[in-house]
């Protein structure tokens, strides 16, 4: 089922090469701020907690969510740091904790489905098959777990060869998956296709944060433009391209102005959703894919990430509105 997408693969596999955040501080939640959008639509926070909340999936059911919890209180070295092959952006790394969590639609009865380091989970339409990007001393990897037997997880993609795999997505018609491949001497990330279980690996382009269409014939993704490069990612510009899964080439739909990342489908498959600093905050717009017209969909003082739809017409993203980082959902135009 659909997830929230993560941030663009430096600040994925990291964060720390974002702003760090403080400890969440409990609000009232009835004077709390809430995230603007362009047109009024109702909107609803999910969580509220002590935890930083990242890339998140949307459970078929509607009903729970898989989340990508951050501890800002608890940072420790990244644990490649030590292996001079695996140093990323040429530089010593620290990890906020993180764990994926399961939980309903309103934040509660978290149970922990992975042991941090861990991020990026993708749950199948069973409801039970679920994927996930792992971090532990040898790199980055992709791993296969089941909802239903706790720590019965498998690994798909193993790091090898000074390559790293992460942001897994899965086909809607559950055959394959979409992973990023990160180049850690080079810098260079493709977006690829393999079997749900690791197999037949295949790049399609550069890229990263790879997103299926609702009828599987393309994945959209974003793209760091080399001439803008920094290892500061809040400095790189991104554009947004997809491709047809059976190959040929990218076509950029997004370009500037600002950086523009994180696509996701809507659920009819006729616009995406993304998000935008042109305007100096990080916010959500939405691109028409037959007028390519782009409409702003929040604005305001907060920033918004990781949109994702749910099957109940719910917009879920993550936003610092209410003075923590938590996941909030809107009903959208």
């Amino acid at each position: 089922m659909r997830r929230g997408a993560p941030f663009p693969l430096s600040m994925s596999i990291s964060l720390v090469l974002a702003a760090c955040a403080g400890p969440q501080v409990a609000t009232n939640e009835s004077a709390t701020p809430r995230p603007q959008f362009r047109v009024e639509a109702p909107v609803e926070r999910v969580t509220h907690d002590a935890f930083l909340e990242e890339s998140f999936a949307v459970q078929a059911d509607g009903a729970h969510l898989l989340v990508t919890r951050a501890d800002s209180r608890q940072e420790v070295p990244a644990p490649w740091n030590r292996k001079p092959g695996f140093r990323y952006l040429g530089q010593d790394m620290h990890l906020f904790q993180r764990q994926i969590v399961h939980m309903d639609v309103f934040g509660r009865d978290p149970r922990v489905l992975a042991a941090q380091p861990s991020m990026d989970p993708e749950v199948s339409s069973n409801n039970d098959d679920f994927w996930y990007t792992q971090i532990n001393t040898s790199g980055l990897h992709v791993l296969r777990g089941r909802l239903s037997v706790p720590n019965a997880q498998a690994t798909v993609l193993k790091t090898a060869d000074g390559k790293v795999f992460a942001q897994p997505a899965l086909a809607p018609d559950g055959q394959k998956l979409a992973v990023t491949v990160l180049d850690l001497g080079t810098r260079v990330s493709w977006v690829a296709t393999c079997t749900p279980k690791g197999e037949d690996l295949k790049l399609l382009a550069q890229g990263s944060t790879p997103r299926w269409s609702p009828d599987g014939q393309w994945l959209v993704f974003d793209r760091r433009l080399v001439a803008q490069s920094s290892d500061d990612d809040d400095k790189n510009i991104y554009q947004i391209q997809r491709i047809a899964v059976k190959g040929g080439e990218a076509e950029t739909l997004v370009r500037g102005p600002g950086s523009n990342n994180a696509p996701e489908f809507s659920p009819d498959g006729k616009s995406l959703v993304f998000r935008s600093n042109r305007d100096g905050h990080f916010h959500l717009y939405q691109l028409d894919l037959a007028s390519q017209v782009v409409q702003a969909v929040t604005q305001g003082p907060s920033d918004e990430h990781h949109p994702a739809f749910g099957r109940d017409g719910w917009l879920y993203f993550v936003s610092n509105a209410g003075g923590s980082v938590d996941i909030w959902r809107a009903k959208v135009q």
